[in-house]
């Protein structure tokens, strides 16, 4: 981290105060606006960019350490790259669509200027978490009062942007969670309902991939090197979770059941894989889903086996936008080869992306992406781990950056909410260290 103390933050806030004070705000109402609606966190992010110009006559001093930083540069270079692919792209690739401004690049910038008052951008992002969490509760419970079964994820994918909700749920679960454990006094204990409402709002999805983006997290908080106490930590974060379990299974128990229903299929996937009879190709991929068929898509385009998929570029990459296309021809090939091959070619026609960060940049830009996107979500990572041993802040925000992690694997963490994160992560990396407390 950079070792510099906060003085030049302290003395642009001291000489331009009433800039700062708008500048502080506008970044907590990007922050809060995140969950609630897309067009009023676009509002938002305009007004903070047009303050940060405005400002940046007076900020412009603050920025050389950001601008130097390699692991923003392997961001840049990751999407410089991206861009430079679009140059030898297949055919059907709307090149307008992919040339859309990255703001997860940009919004560090924008940031910067009060990237020290971590806590309160922190604060800002779990309030418009924790409204969210209220809006799924109310409007998965309602229906009990009128004796009907609780709304789960079949029902809640009818809401408004509900793919964006996992992500704002666990940033309700696990930023209170880290202010808890970092700090004193009997009124921190306010902040539990918070977190417990939730990992209940999480389980009562039954979404599989944000349960383990809140299991990620639970660790992060309970392992991170620091002083002795990770049993304690890892005991009260099971018995948090338990609570959260326990009144699900009361409230809805169909939701655990959708929630561990997954490792049946697997097992199903893997048994016929290896078994008697010689099922189909198809016939396996039934079995497993949607996702393993995405990635099984994607590994034939990149291997370009004969009549699996095109002959792909594995040092350059097929350009970027092209999994769509590809995907299409490969349905189209699955399915004359094998007509049981249609029922799952239904559910994967329309997905734009593999679900796997690595096989998309290794599809689309080859080696050299791959390499670049690994290297920065991971070195990223690394960072954020090691500055959790002193910074509670940073504790909080690798918590929330786990959630990325997990998504590279299983997720799409190209889109909104992905990407504030990725770039809250990038500023509070960089802060300098609080000064010691007399």
């Amino acid at each position: 981290m950079w070792t510099s103390d906060r003085n030049r933050w302290d003395q642009v806030a001291r000489d331009d105060p009433p800039g700062h004070a708008l500048h502080v705000a506008a970044a907590m109402a990007w922050c809060f606006l995140q969950a609630i609606a897309n067009t009023p966190e676009a509002i938002a992010w305009g007004v903070l960019l047009c303050i940060s110009l405005f400002r940046l006559g007076r900020t412009a001093a603050l920025y050389g350490p950001i601008l130097r930083d390699p692991v923003w540069l392997l961001f840049v270079g990751w999407w410089l790259w991206s861009l430079a692919t679009l140059l030898w792209s297949v055919d059907g690739v709307d090149v307008a669509r992919q040339l859309r401004p990255e703001r997860a690049l940009l919004t560090p910038l924008l940031l910067w200027p009060v990237a020290h008052l971590a806590w309160p951008l922190l604060a800002a992002l779990a309030a418009g978490a924790a409204v969210q969490t209220v809006a799924v509760l109310i409007w998965s419970l309602w229906p009990l009062a009128s004796g009907d079964p609780v709304r789960t994820y079949a029902a809640m994918r009818g809401l408004m942007s509900f793919n964006q909700m996992g992500w704002y749920l666990q940033i309700a679960a696990v930023v209170p969670l880290a202010a808890l454990a970092s700090g004193s006094g009997r009124s921190r204990a306010a902040l539990l309902p918070i977190p417990l409402a939730a990992a209940i709002a999480i389980l009562l999805s039954g979404m599989r991939s944000v349960i383990a983006n809140l299991v990620a997290g639970l660790l992060v908080l309970t392992t991170r090197p620091r002083r002795p106490g990770t049993l304690a930590r890892a005991a009260i974060a099971v018995v948090f979770f338990g609570i959260a379990l326990l009144s699900v299974h009361w409230l809805a128990p169909q939701a655990i059941t959708r929630a561990t229903a997954g490792a049946g299929r697997v097992i199903s996937w893997i048994s016929a894989s290896h078994g008697e009879g010689s099922p189909t190709r198809s016939e396996i991929l039934s079995m497993a889903s949607d996702r393993v068929g995405l990635l099984v898509a994607a590994s034939d385009m990149i291997r370009g086996e004969p009549g699996n998929g095109p002959v792909a570029a594995p040092l350059v990459g097929n350009g970027r936008g092209s999994f769509p296309p590809l995907l299409s021809e490969w349905i189209e090939r699955e399915e004359r080869s094998d007509p049981e091959f249609a029922a799952l070619a239904a559910r994967l026609r329309d997905n734009r992306h593999p679900h796997n960060l690595y096989a998309l940049a290794w599809l689309e830009g080859g080696l050299p992406q791959l390499g670049l996107a690994s290297l920065a979500i991971w070195a990223l990572a690394v960072r954020l781990w090691k500055g959790a041993r002193a910074d509670p802040a940073l504790a909080a925000m690798a918590a929330i950056y786990a959630a990325v992690l997990v998504s590279t694997f299983v997720g799409i963490v190209e889109t909104k909410a992905p990407g504030a994160i990725v770039a809250l992560a990038i500023v509070f990396s960089r802060i300098p260290a609080e000064p010691p407390r007399a």
